[in-house]
């Protein structure tokens, strides 16, 4: 995209003048220290010191919102989690005597104990090992673990169920990304999920059970030590509860001369450096920043305001967005920053994610712009790719809640999800970078003007007829209307007359696309769904055994499915755009994911 980059260049001298690494990193390792516990009393305390964070930058607004953990209460398809704590947890070998010691400890390595761990009673629970893994399928379904701990290299919560059903004491597991590698065996992974019937947090229909982690280093130890003494026992003992409370969300607001807003989000209340301390510090460093420059006279007073939040990821972003619609409807975008550098060491490319094609809007071409102007200008070779849309707490990227989203995210692998994941792993280099970049698109929002908008239009146009022009006859007329979607977005900026003639002028260059086909005897061609919830849909409200289809959370295609749902388009219209945007289809029947949606209130079905 050809364009004039000296409003960006100036932009980035305004914010690199004003954006302070040391403040940032500080943010970050104070997030990190408080969140590596990840309790709901420390969520707690870690939103209220982002909060005030915010509030000292000079954010006109700065709120903790609490929204209820208790289980059961739902907002959207998202059934709240129960609340939980813990003081301590262990685990040690009982017998034989000349072996007993404390393998494990909480308050050494809160990895430890997993997220939602049950109690146990004061003087803990003491039983033998059953290594699952070793076990054939017809063992697995007869073994009785009346007594005994059900040990596994996998993820304990995905063995939770199983546990439960074969009468165990717990779950202990020495999950690791990489076992072969020796730079991991002393990490030990986070499980933050503990349900055995909706798979990510304990509702109030799920049963306590205690569950450990250990590294794959003692797992391998604890196991060697297990075949060589078959009488061995190991003791767990975990000081927990489950009670209904709260979980909060952080809200900050600069305003500006409108009330229309641009939102930076990013999940706070998990236990890494990079995942996601490091998002959250660069969204509080980004309101310092834009403070600083506004009062310097950098940066002129914001046409529009400015919204700072920190979320727990998706289960108080989604709650945020249904008791505040208010706030979706006033929204002109939204960037979220979900891990924003590499671990050192390691090359994992950084991924920019595009807000859905059923969304699409001209903020990912303008941040691809800056991010490539930042990079360039700061010699830098981090690699980046950009992608179809994923989803995080960039959720309010549905066309149902309305606001275009992008997401950046450095997702490697590499110690996400550990203790490993240390603030000493971080690359602080690239971290500037996203900051940089991230507070450069940030501003260029907040004052953008009827100059600004005429420019977008021109190069979005110029842009959009690359895109065109590149595409076979058979994705011509989608990508075309994608391009004509994201050259109109513009009118949030204003300039309506300018982004009227680029749309134009796309439009007169290329033949009037061909009416979809009907066909009168085909019923996906004839039922159109209706949508009565946001998405993404989760299924933890309906019991387990009537759920004829597996949760569509992290299911991109399926998201998109409800993404084209307009209440005009038919299934079979909503079919070919998905191939159209994905390039493959669901693995599913949609017709008969539709009528299943119905039946449980999601979708209303009509005849076309």
């Amino acid at each position: 995209m050809a364009t004039d980059i000296g409003r960006i260049d100036a932009l980035i001298d305004a914010v690199e003048k004003h954006l302070s690494m040391d403040d940032l990193l500080a943010t970050l390792a104070a997030i990190r220290e408080t969140d590596r516990w990840f309790t709901f009393p420390k969520f707690l305390e870690g939103a209220r010191r982002t909060a005030d964070e915010l509030r000292a930058v000079g954010c006109d607004e700065a709120e903790v919102v609490e929204f209820p953990a208790d289980g059961k209460t739902v907002y959207a398809d998202f059934v709240m989690p129960l609340a939980w704590d813990v003081t301590e947890a262990t685990l040690e070998i009982a017998e034989p005597a000349e072996l007993a010691r404390v393998l494990a400890r909480r308050s050494e390595e809160p990895n430890v104990t997993v997220m939602w761990s049950g109690p146990t009673p004061p003087e803990g629970l003491t039983g033998g090992l059953v290594f699952w893994d070793e076990l054939g399928d017809d063992e697995r379904k007869s073994v009785d673990l009346t007594g005994k701990f059900l040990f596994t290299h996998q993820k304990p919560p995905g063995l939770k169920k199983a546990a439960l059903e074969r009468g165990a004491l717990g779950v202990i597991g020495d999950y690791g990304f990489d076992r072969t590698k020796p730079e991991f065996r002393d990490c030990v992974c986070w499980a933050n999920g503990w349900s055995e019937t909706s798979g990510w947090p304990m509702t109030a229909a799920d049963q306590p059970l205690p569950g450990i982690n250990l590294s794959p280093n003692q797992g391998d130890e604890l196991l060697r030590l297990a075949k060589e003494h078959a009488d061995l026992t190991v003791r767990v003992t975990v000081d927990s509860r489950l009670y209904d409370g709260t979980l909060p969300a952080v809200s900050g607001l600069l305003k500006g001369e409108t009330d229309r807003e641009v939102c930076l989000i990013g999940h706070q209340f998990e236990i890494g450096a990079n995942d996601n301390a490091s998002g959250c510090a660069a969204i509080v460093e980004a309101a310092r920043c834009i403070a600083r420059m506004v009062r310097a006279g950098d940066l002129p007073k914001p046409r529009r305001s400015a919204r700072f939040m920190t979320t727990s990821e998706m289960y108080t972003s989604v709650p945020f967005a249904v008791a505040h619609p208010d706030i979706m409807k006033r929204m002109l975008a939204g960037l979220n920053l979900d891990m924003i550098c590499p671990y050192k060491g390691h090359d994992s490319p950084m991924d920019f994610y595009e807000s859905p094609d059923a969304n699409a809007y001209f903020g990912d071409d303008l941040l691809e712009i800056i991010i490539r102007r930042v990079w360039d200008r700061n010699g830098s070779a981090w690699a980046w790719k950009r992608k179809l849309t994923e989803l995080s707490d960039n959720c309010w990227c549905d066309p149902y809640v309305g606001v275009p989203m992008s997401w950046i995210s450095w997702h490697g692998r590499e110690f996400w999800h550990s203790s490993g994941d240390t603030v000493d792993r971080l690359v602080p280099d690239a971290i500037r970078d996203v900051a940089t970049a991230t507070v450069t698109w940030l501003a260029f929002l907040l004052t953008a003007d009827a100059a600004d908008a005429a420019w977008l239009a021109e190069a979005e146009l110029e842009r959009a007829r690359e895109r065109v022009d590149a595409e076979q006859a058979d994705r011509r007329d989608y990508v075309l209307a994608r391009e004509l979607q994201r050259i109109q977005s513009i009118s949030r900026l204003g300039d309506h007359t300018e982004v009227e003639r680029a749309a134009a002028e796309l439009a007169a260059g290329y033949d009037v696309p061909e009416p979809f086909p009907q066909d009168p005897d085909d019923e996906a061609a004839q039922l159109v769904p209706v949508r009565q919830c946001a998405a993404p849909l989760t299924f933890g409200r309906i019991p387990p055994g009537e759920r004829a289809f597996p949760s569509p959370l992290w299911n991109a295609k399926l998201n998109s499915a409800l993404y084209w749902c307009d209440g005009e388009r038919s299934v079979r219209q909503i079919e070919h755009l998905i191939l159209m945007e994905h390039g493959e289809l669901p693995k599913v029947d949609l017709l008969a994911w539709f009528h299943f949606l119905a039946r449980h209130g999601y979708v209303d079905l009509s005849k076309d």
